[in-house]
């Protein structure tokens, strides 16, 4: 991974070009837990093994535990499996502190509305005569200039897996089916407060 950022990067800054660029850098999913036994199915140090990777997790134990304070793992709706931090690195515009972290939620569906206002472009509404489905997502240009606007009315969906969630504000869902890897609650919807159960995980160490 680092020799692939650097890949990038290194004729980025040949070409004076690296501070005037818009890097996002993100991860599709919580710490993996396959094949979802305690401590995993091989042998630890293969991990490392480019010939074995695909095939190699911790287990469940660790994997919820990298995921500390968000609960459970990949392939779950929980914040453990879902909720993943975007890196994001524009120094000649990004207005935010430099370290420093936005809680305000979004969606992999709001990089283009982002990178399009960054840009300056706009997105067609058709396409050789076709129509083109309307795009979907909100830009987090707000966000990136250190003014956070969340939208309280917000709705977000996830399905995998015949399970399901959904959050708007504070109230997250979540529905876990009877053949998901999270047996807690299966077959019915669990209601969580967000911002109630953070602040006790704070200090419980533990997150919905």
């Amino acid at each position: 991974m680092d020799w692939n950022v650097g890949r990038l990067v290194a004729p980025l800054k040949e070409r004076g070009e690296l501070e005037n660029t818009l890097i996002f850098f993100f991860s599709d999913n919580g710490a993996c837990a396959e094949p979802y036994t305690d401590l995993g199915g091989h042998k630890q140090d293969q991990i490392n093994n480019p010939k074995n990777f695909g095939v190699v997790s911790y287990g469940s134990g660790w994997a919820n535990a990298s995921n500390t304070p968000f609960r459970k793992f990949k392939s779950t709706l929980h914040e453990g499996g879902i909720s993943t931090p975007p890196i994001i690195h524009w120094p000649a515009e990004l207005k935010a502190k430099p370290g420093s972290l936005d809680s305000t939620p979004g969606y992999l569906t709001d990089i283009m509305p982002t990178i399009l206002q960054a840009s300056g472009a706009t997105y067609p509404k058709t396409f050789q005569g076709q129509d083109i489905t309307p795009l979907e997502g909100t830009s987090l240009a707000s966000s990136m200039a250190g003014s956070p606007q969340p939208d309280p009315q917000r709705t977000f969906c996830w399905e995998q897996y015949d399970c399901k969630a959904v959050r708007q504000g504070d109230f997250k869902a979540v529905f876990n089916a009877k053949n998901a890897y999270d047996k807690i609650g299966s077959g019915q919807w669990l209601l969580y407060n967000i911002a109630q159960w953070q602040a006790w995980a704070t200090r419980a160490h533990l997150a919905p």
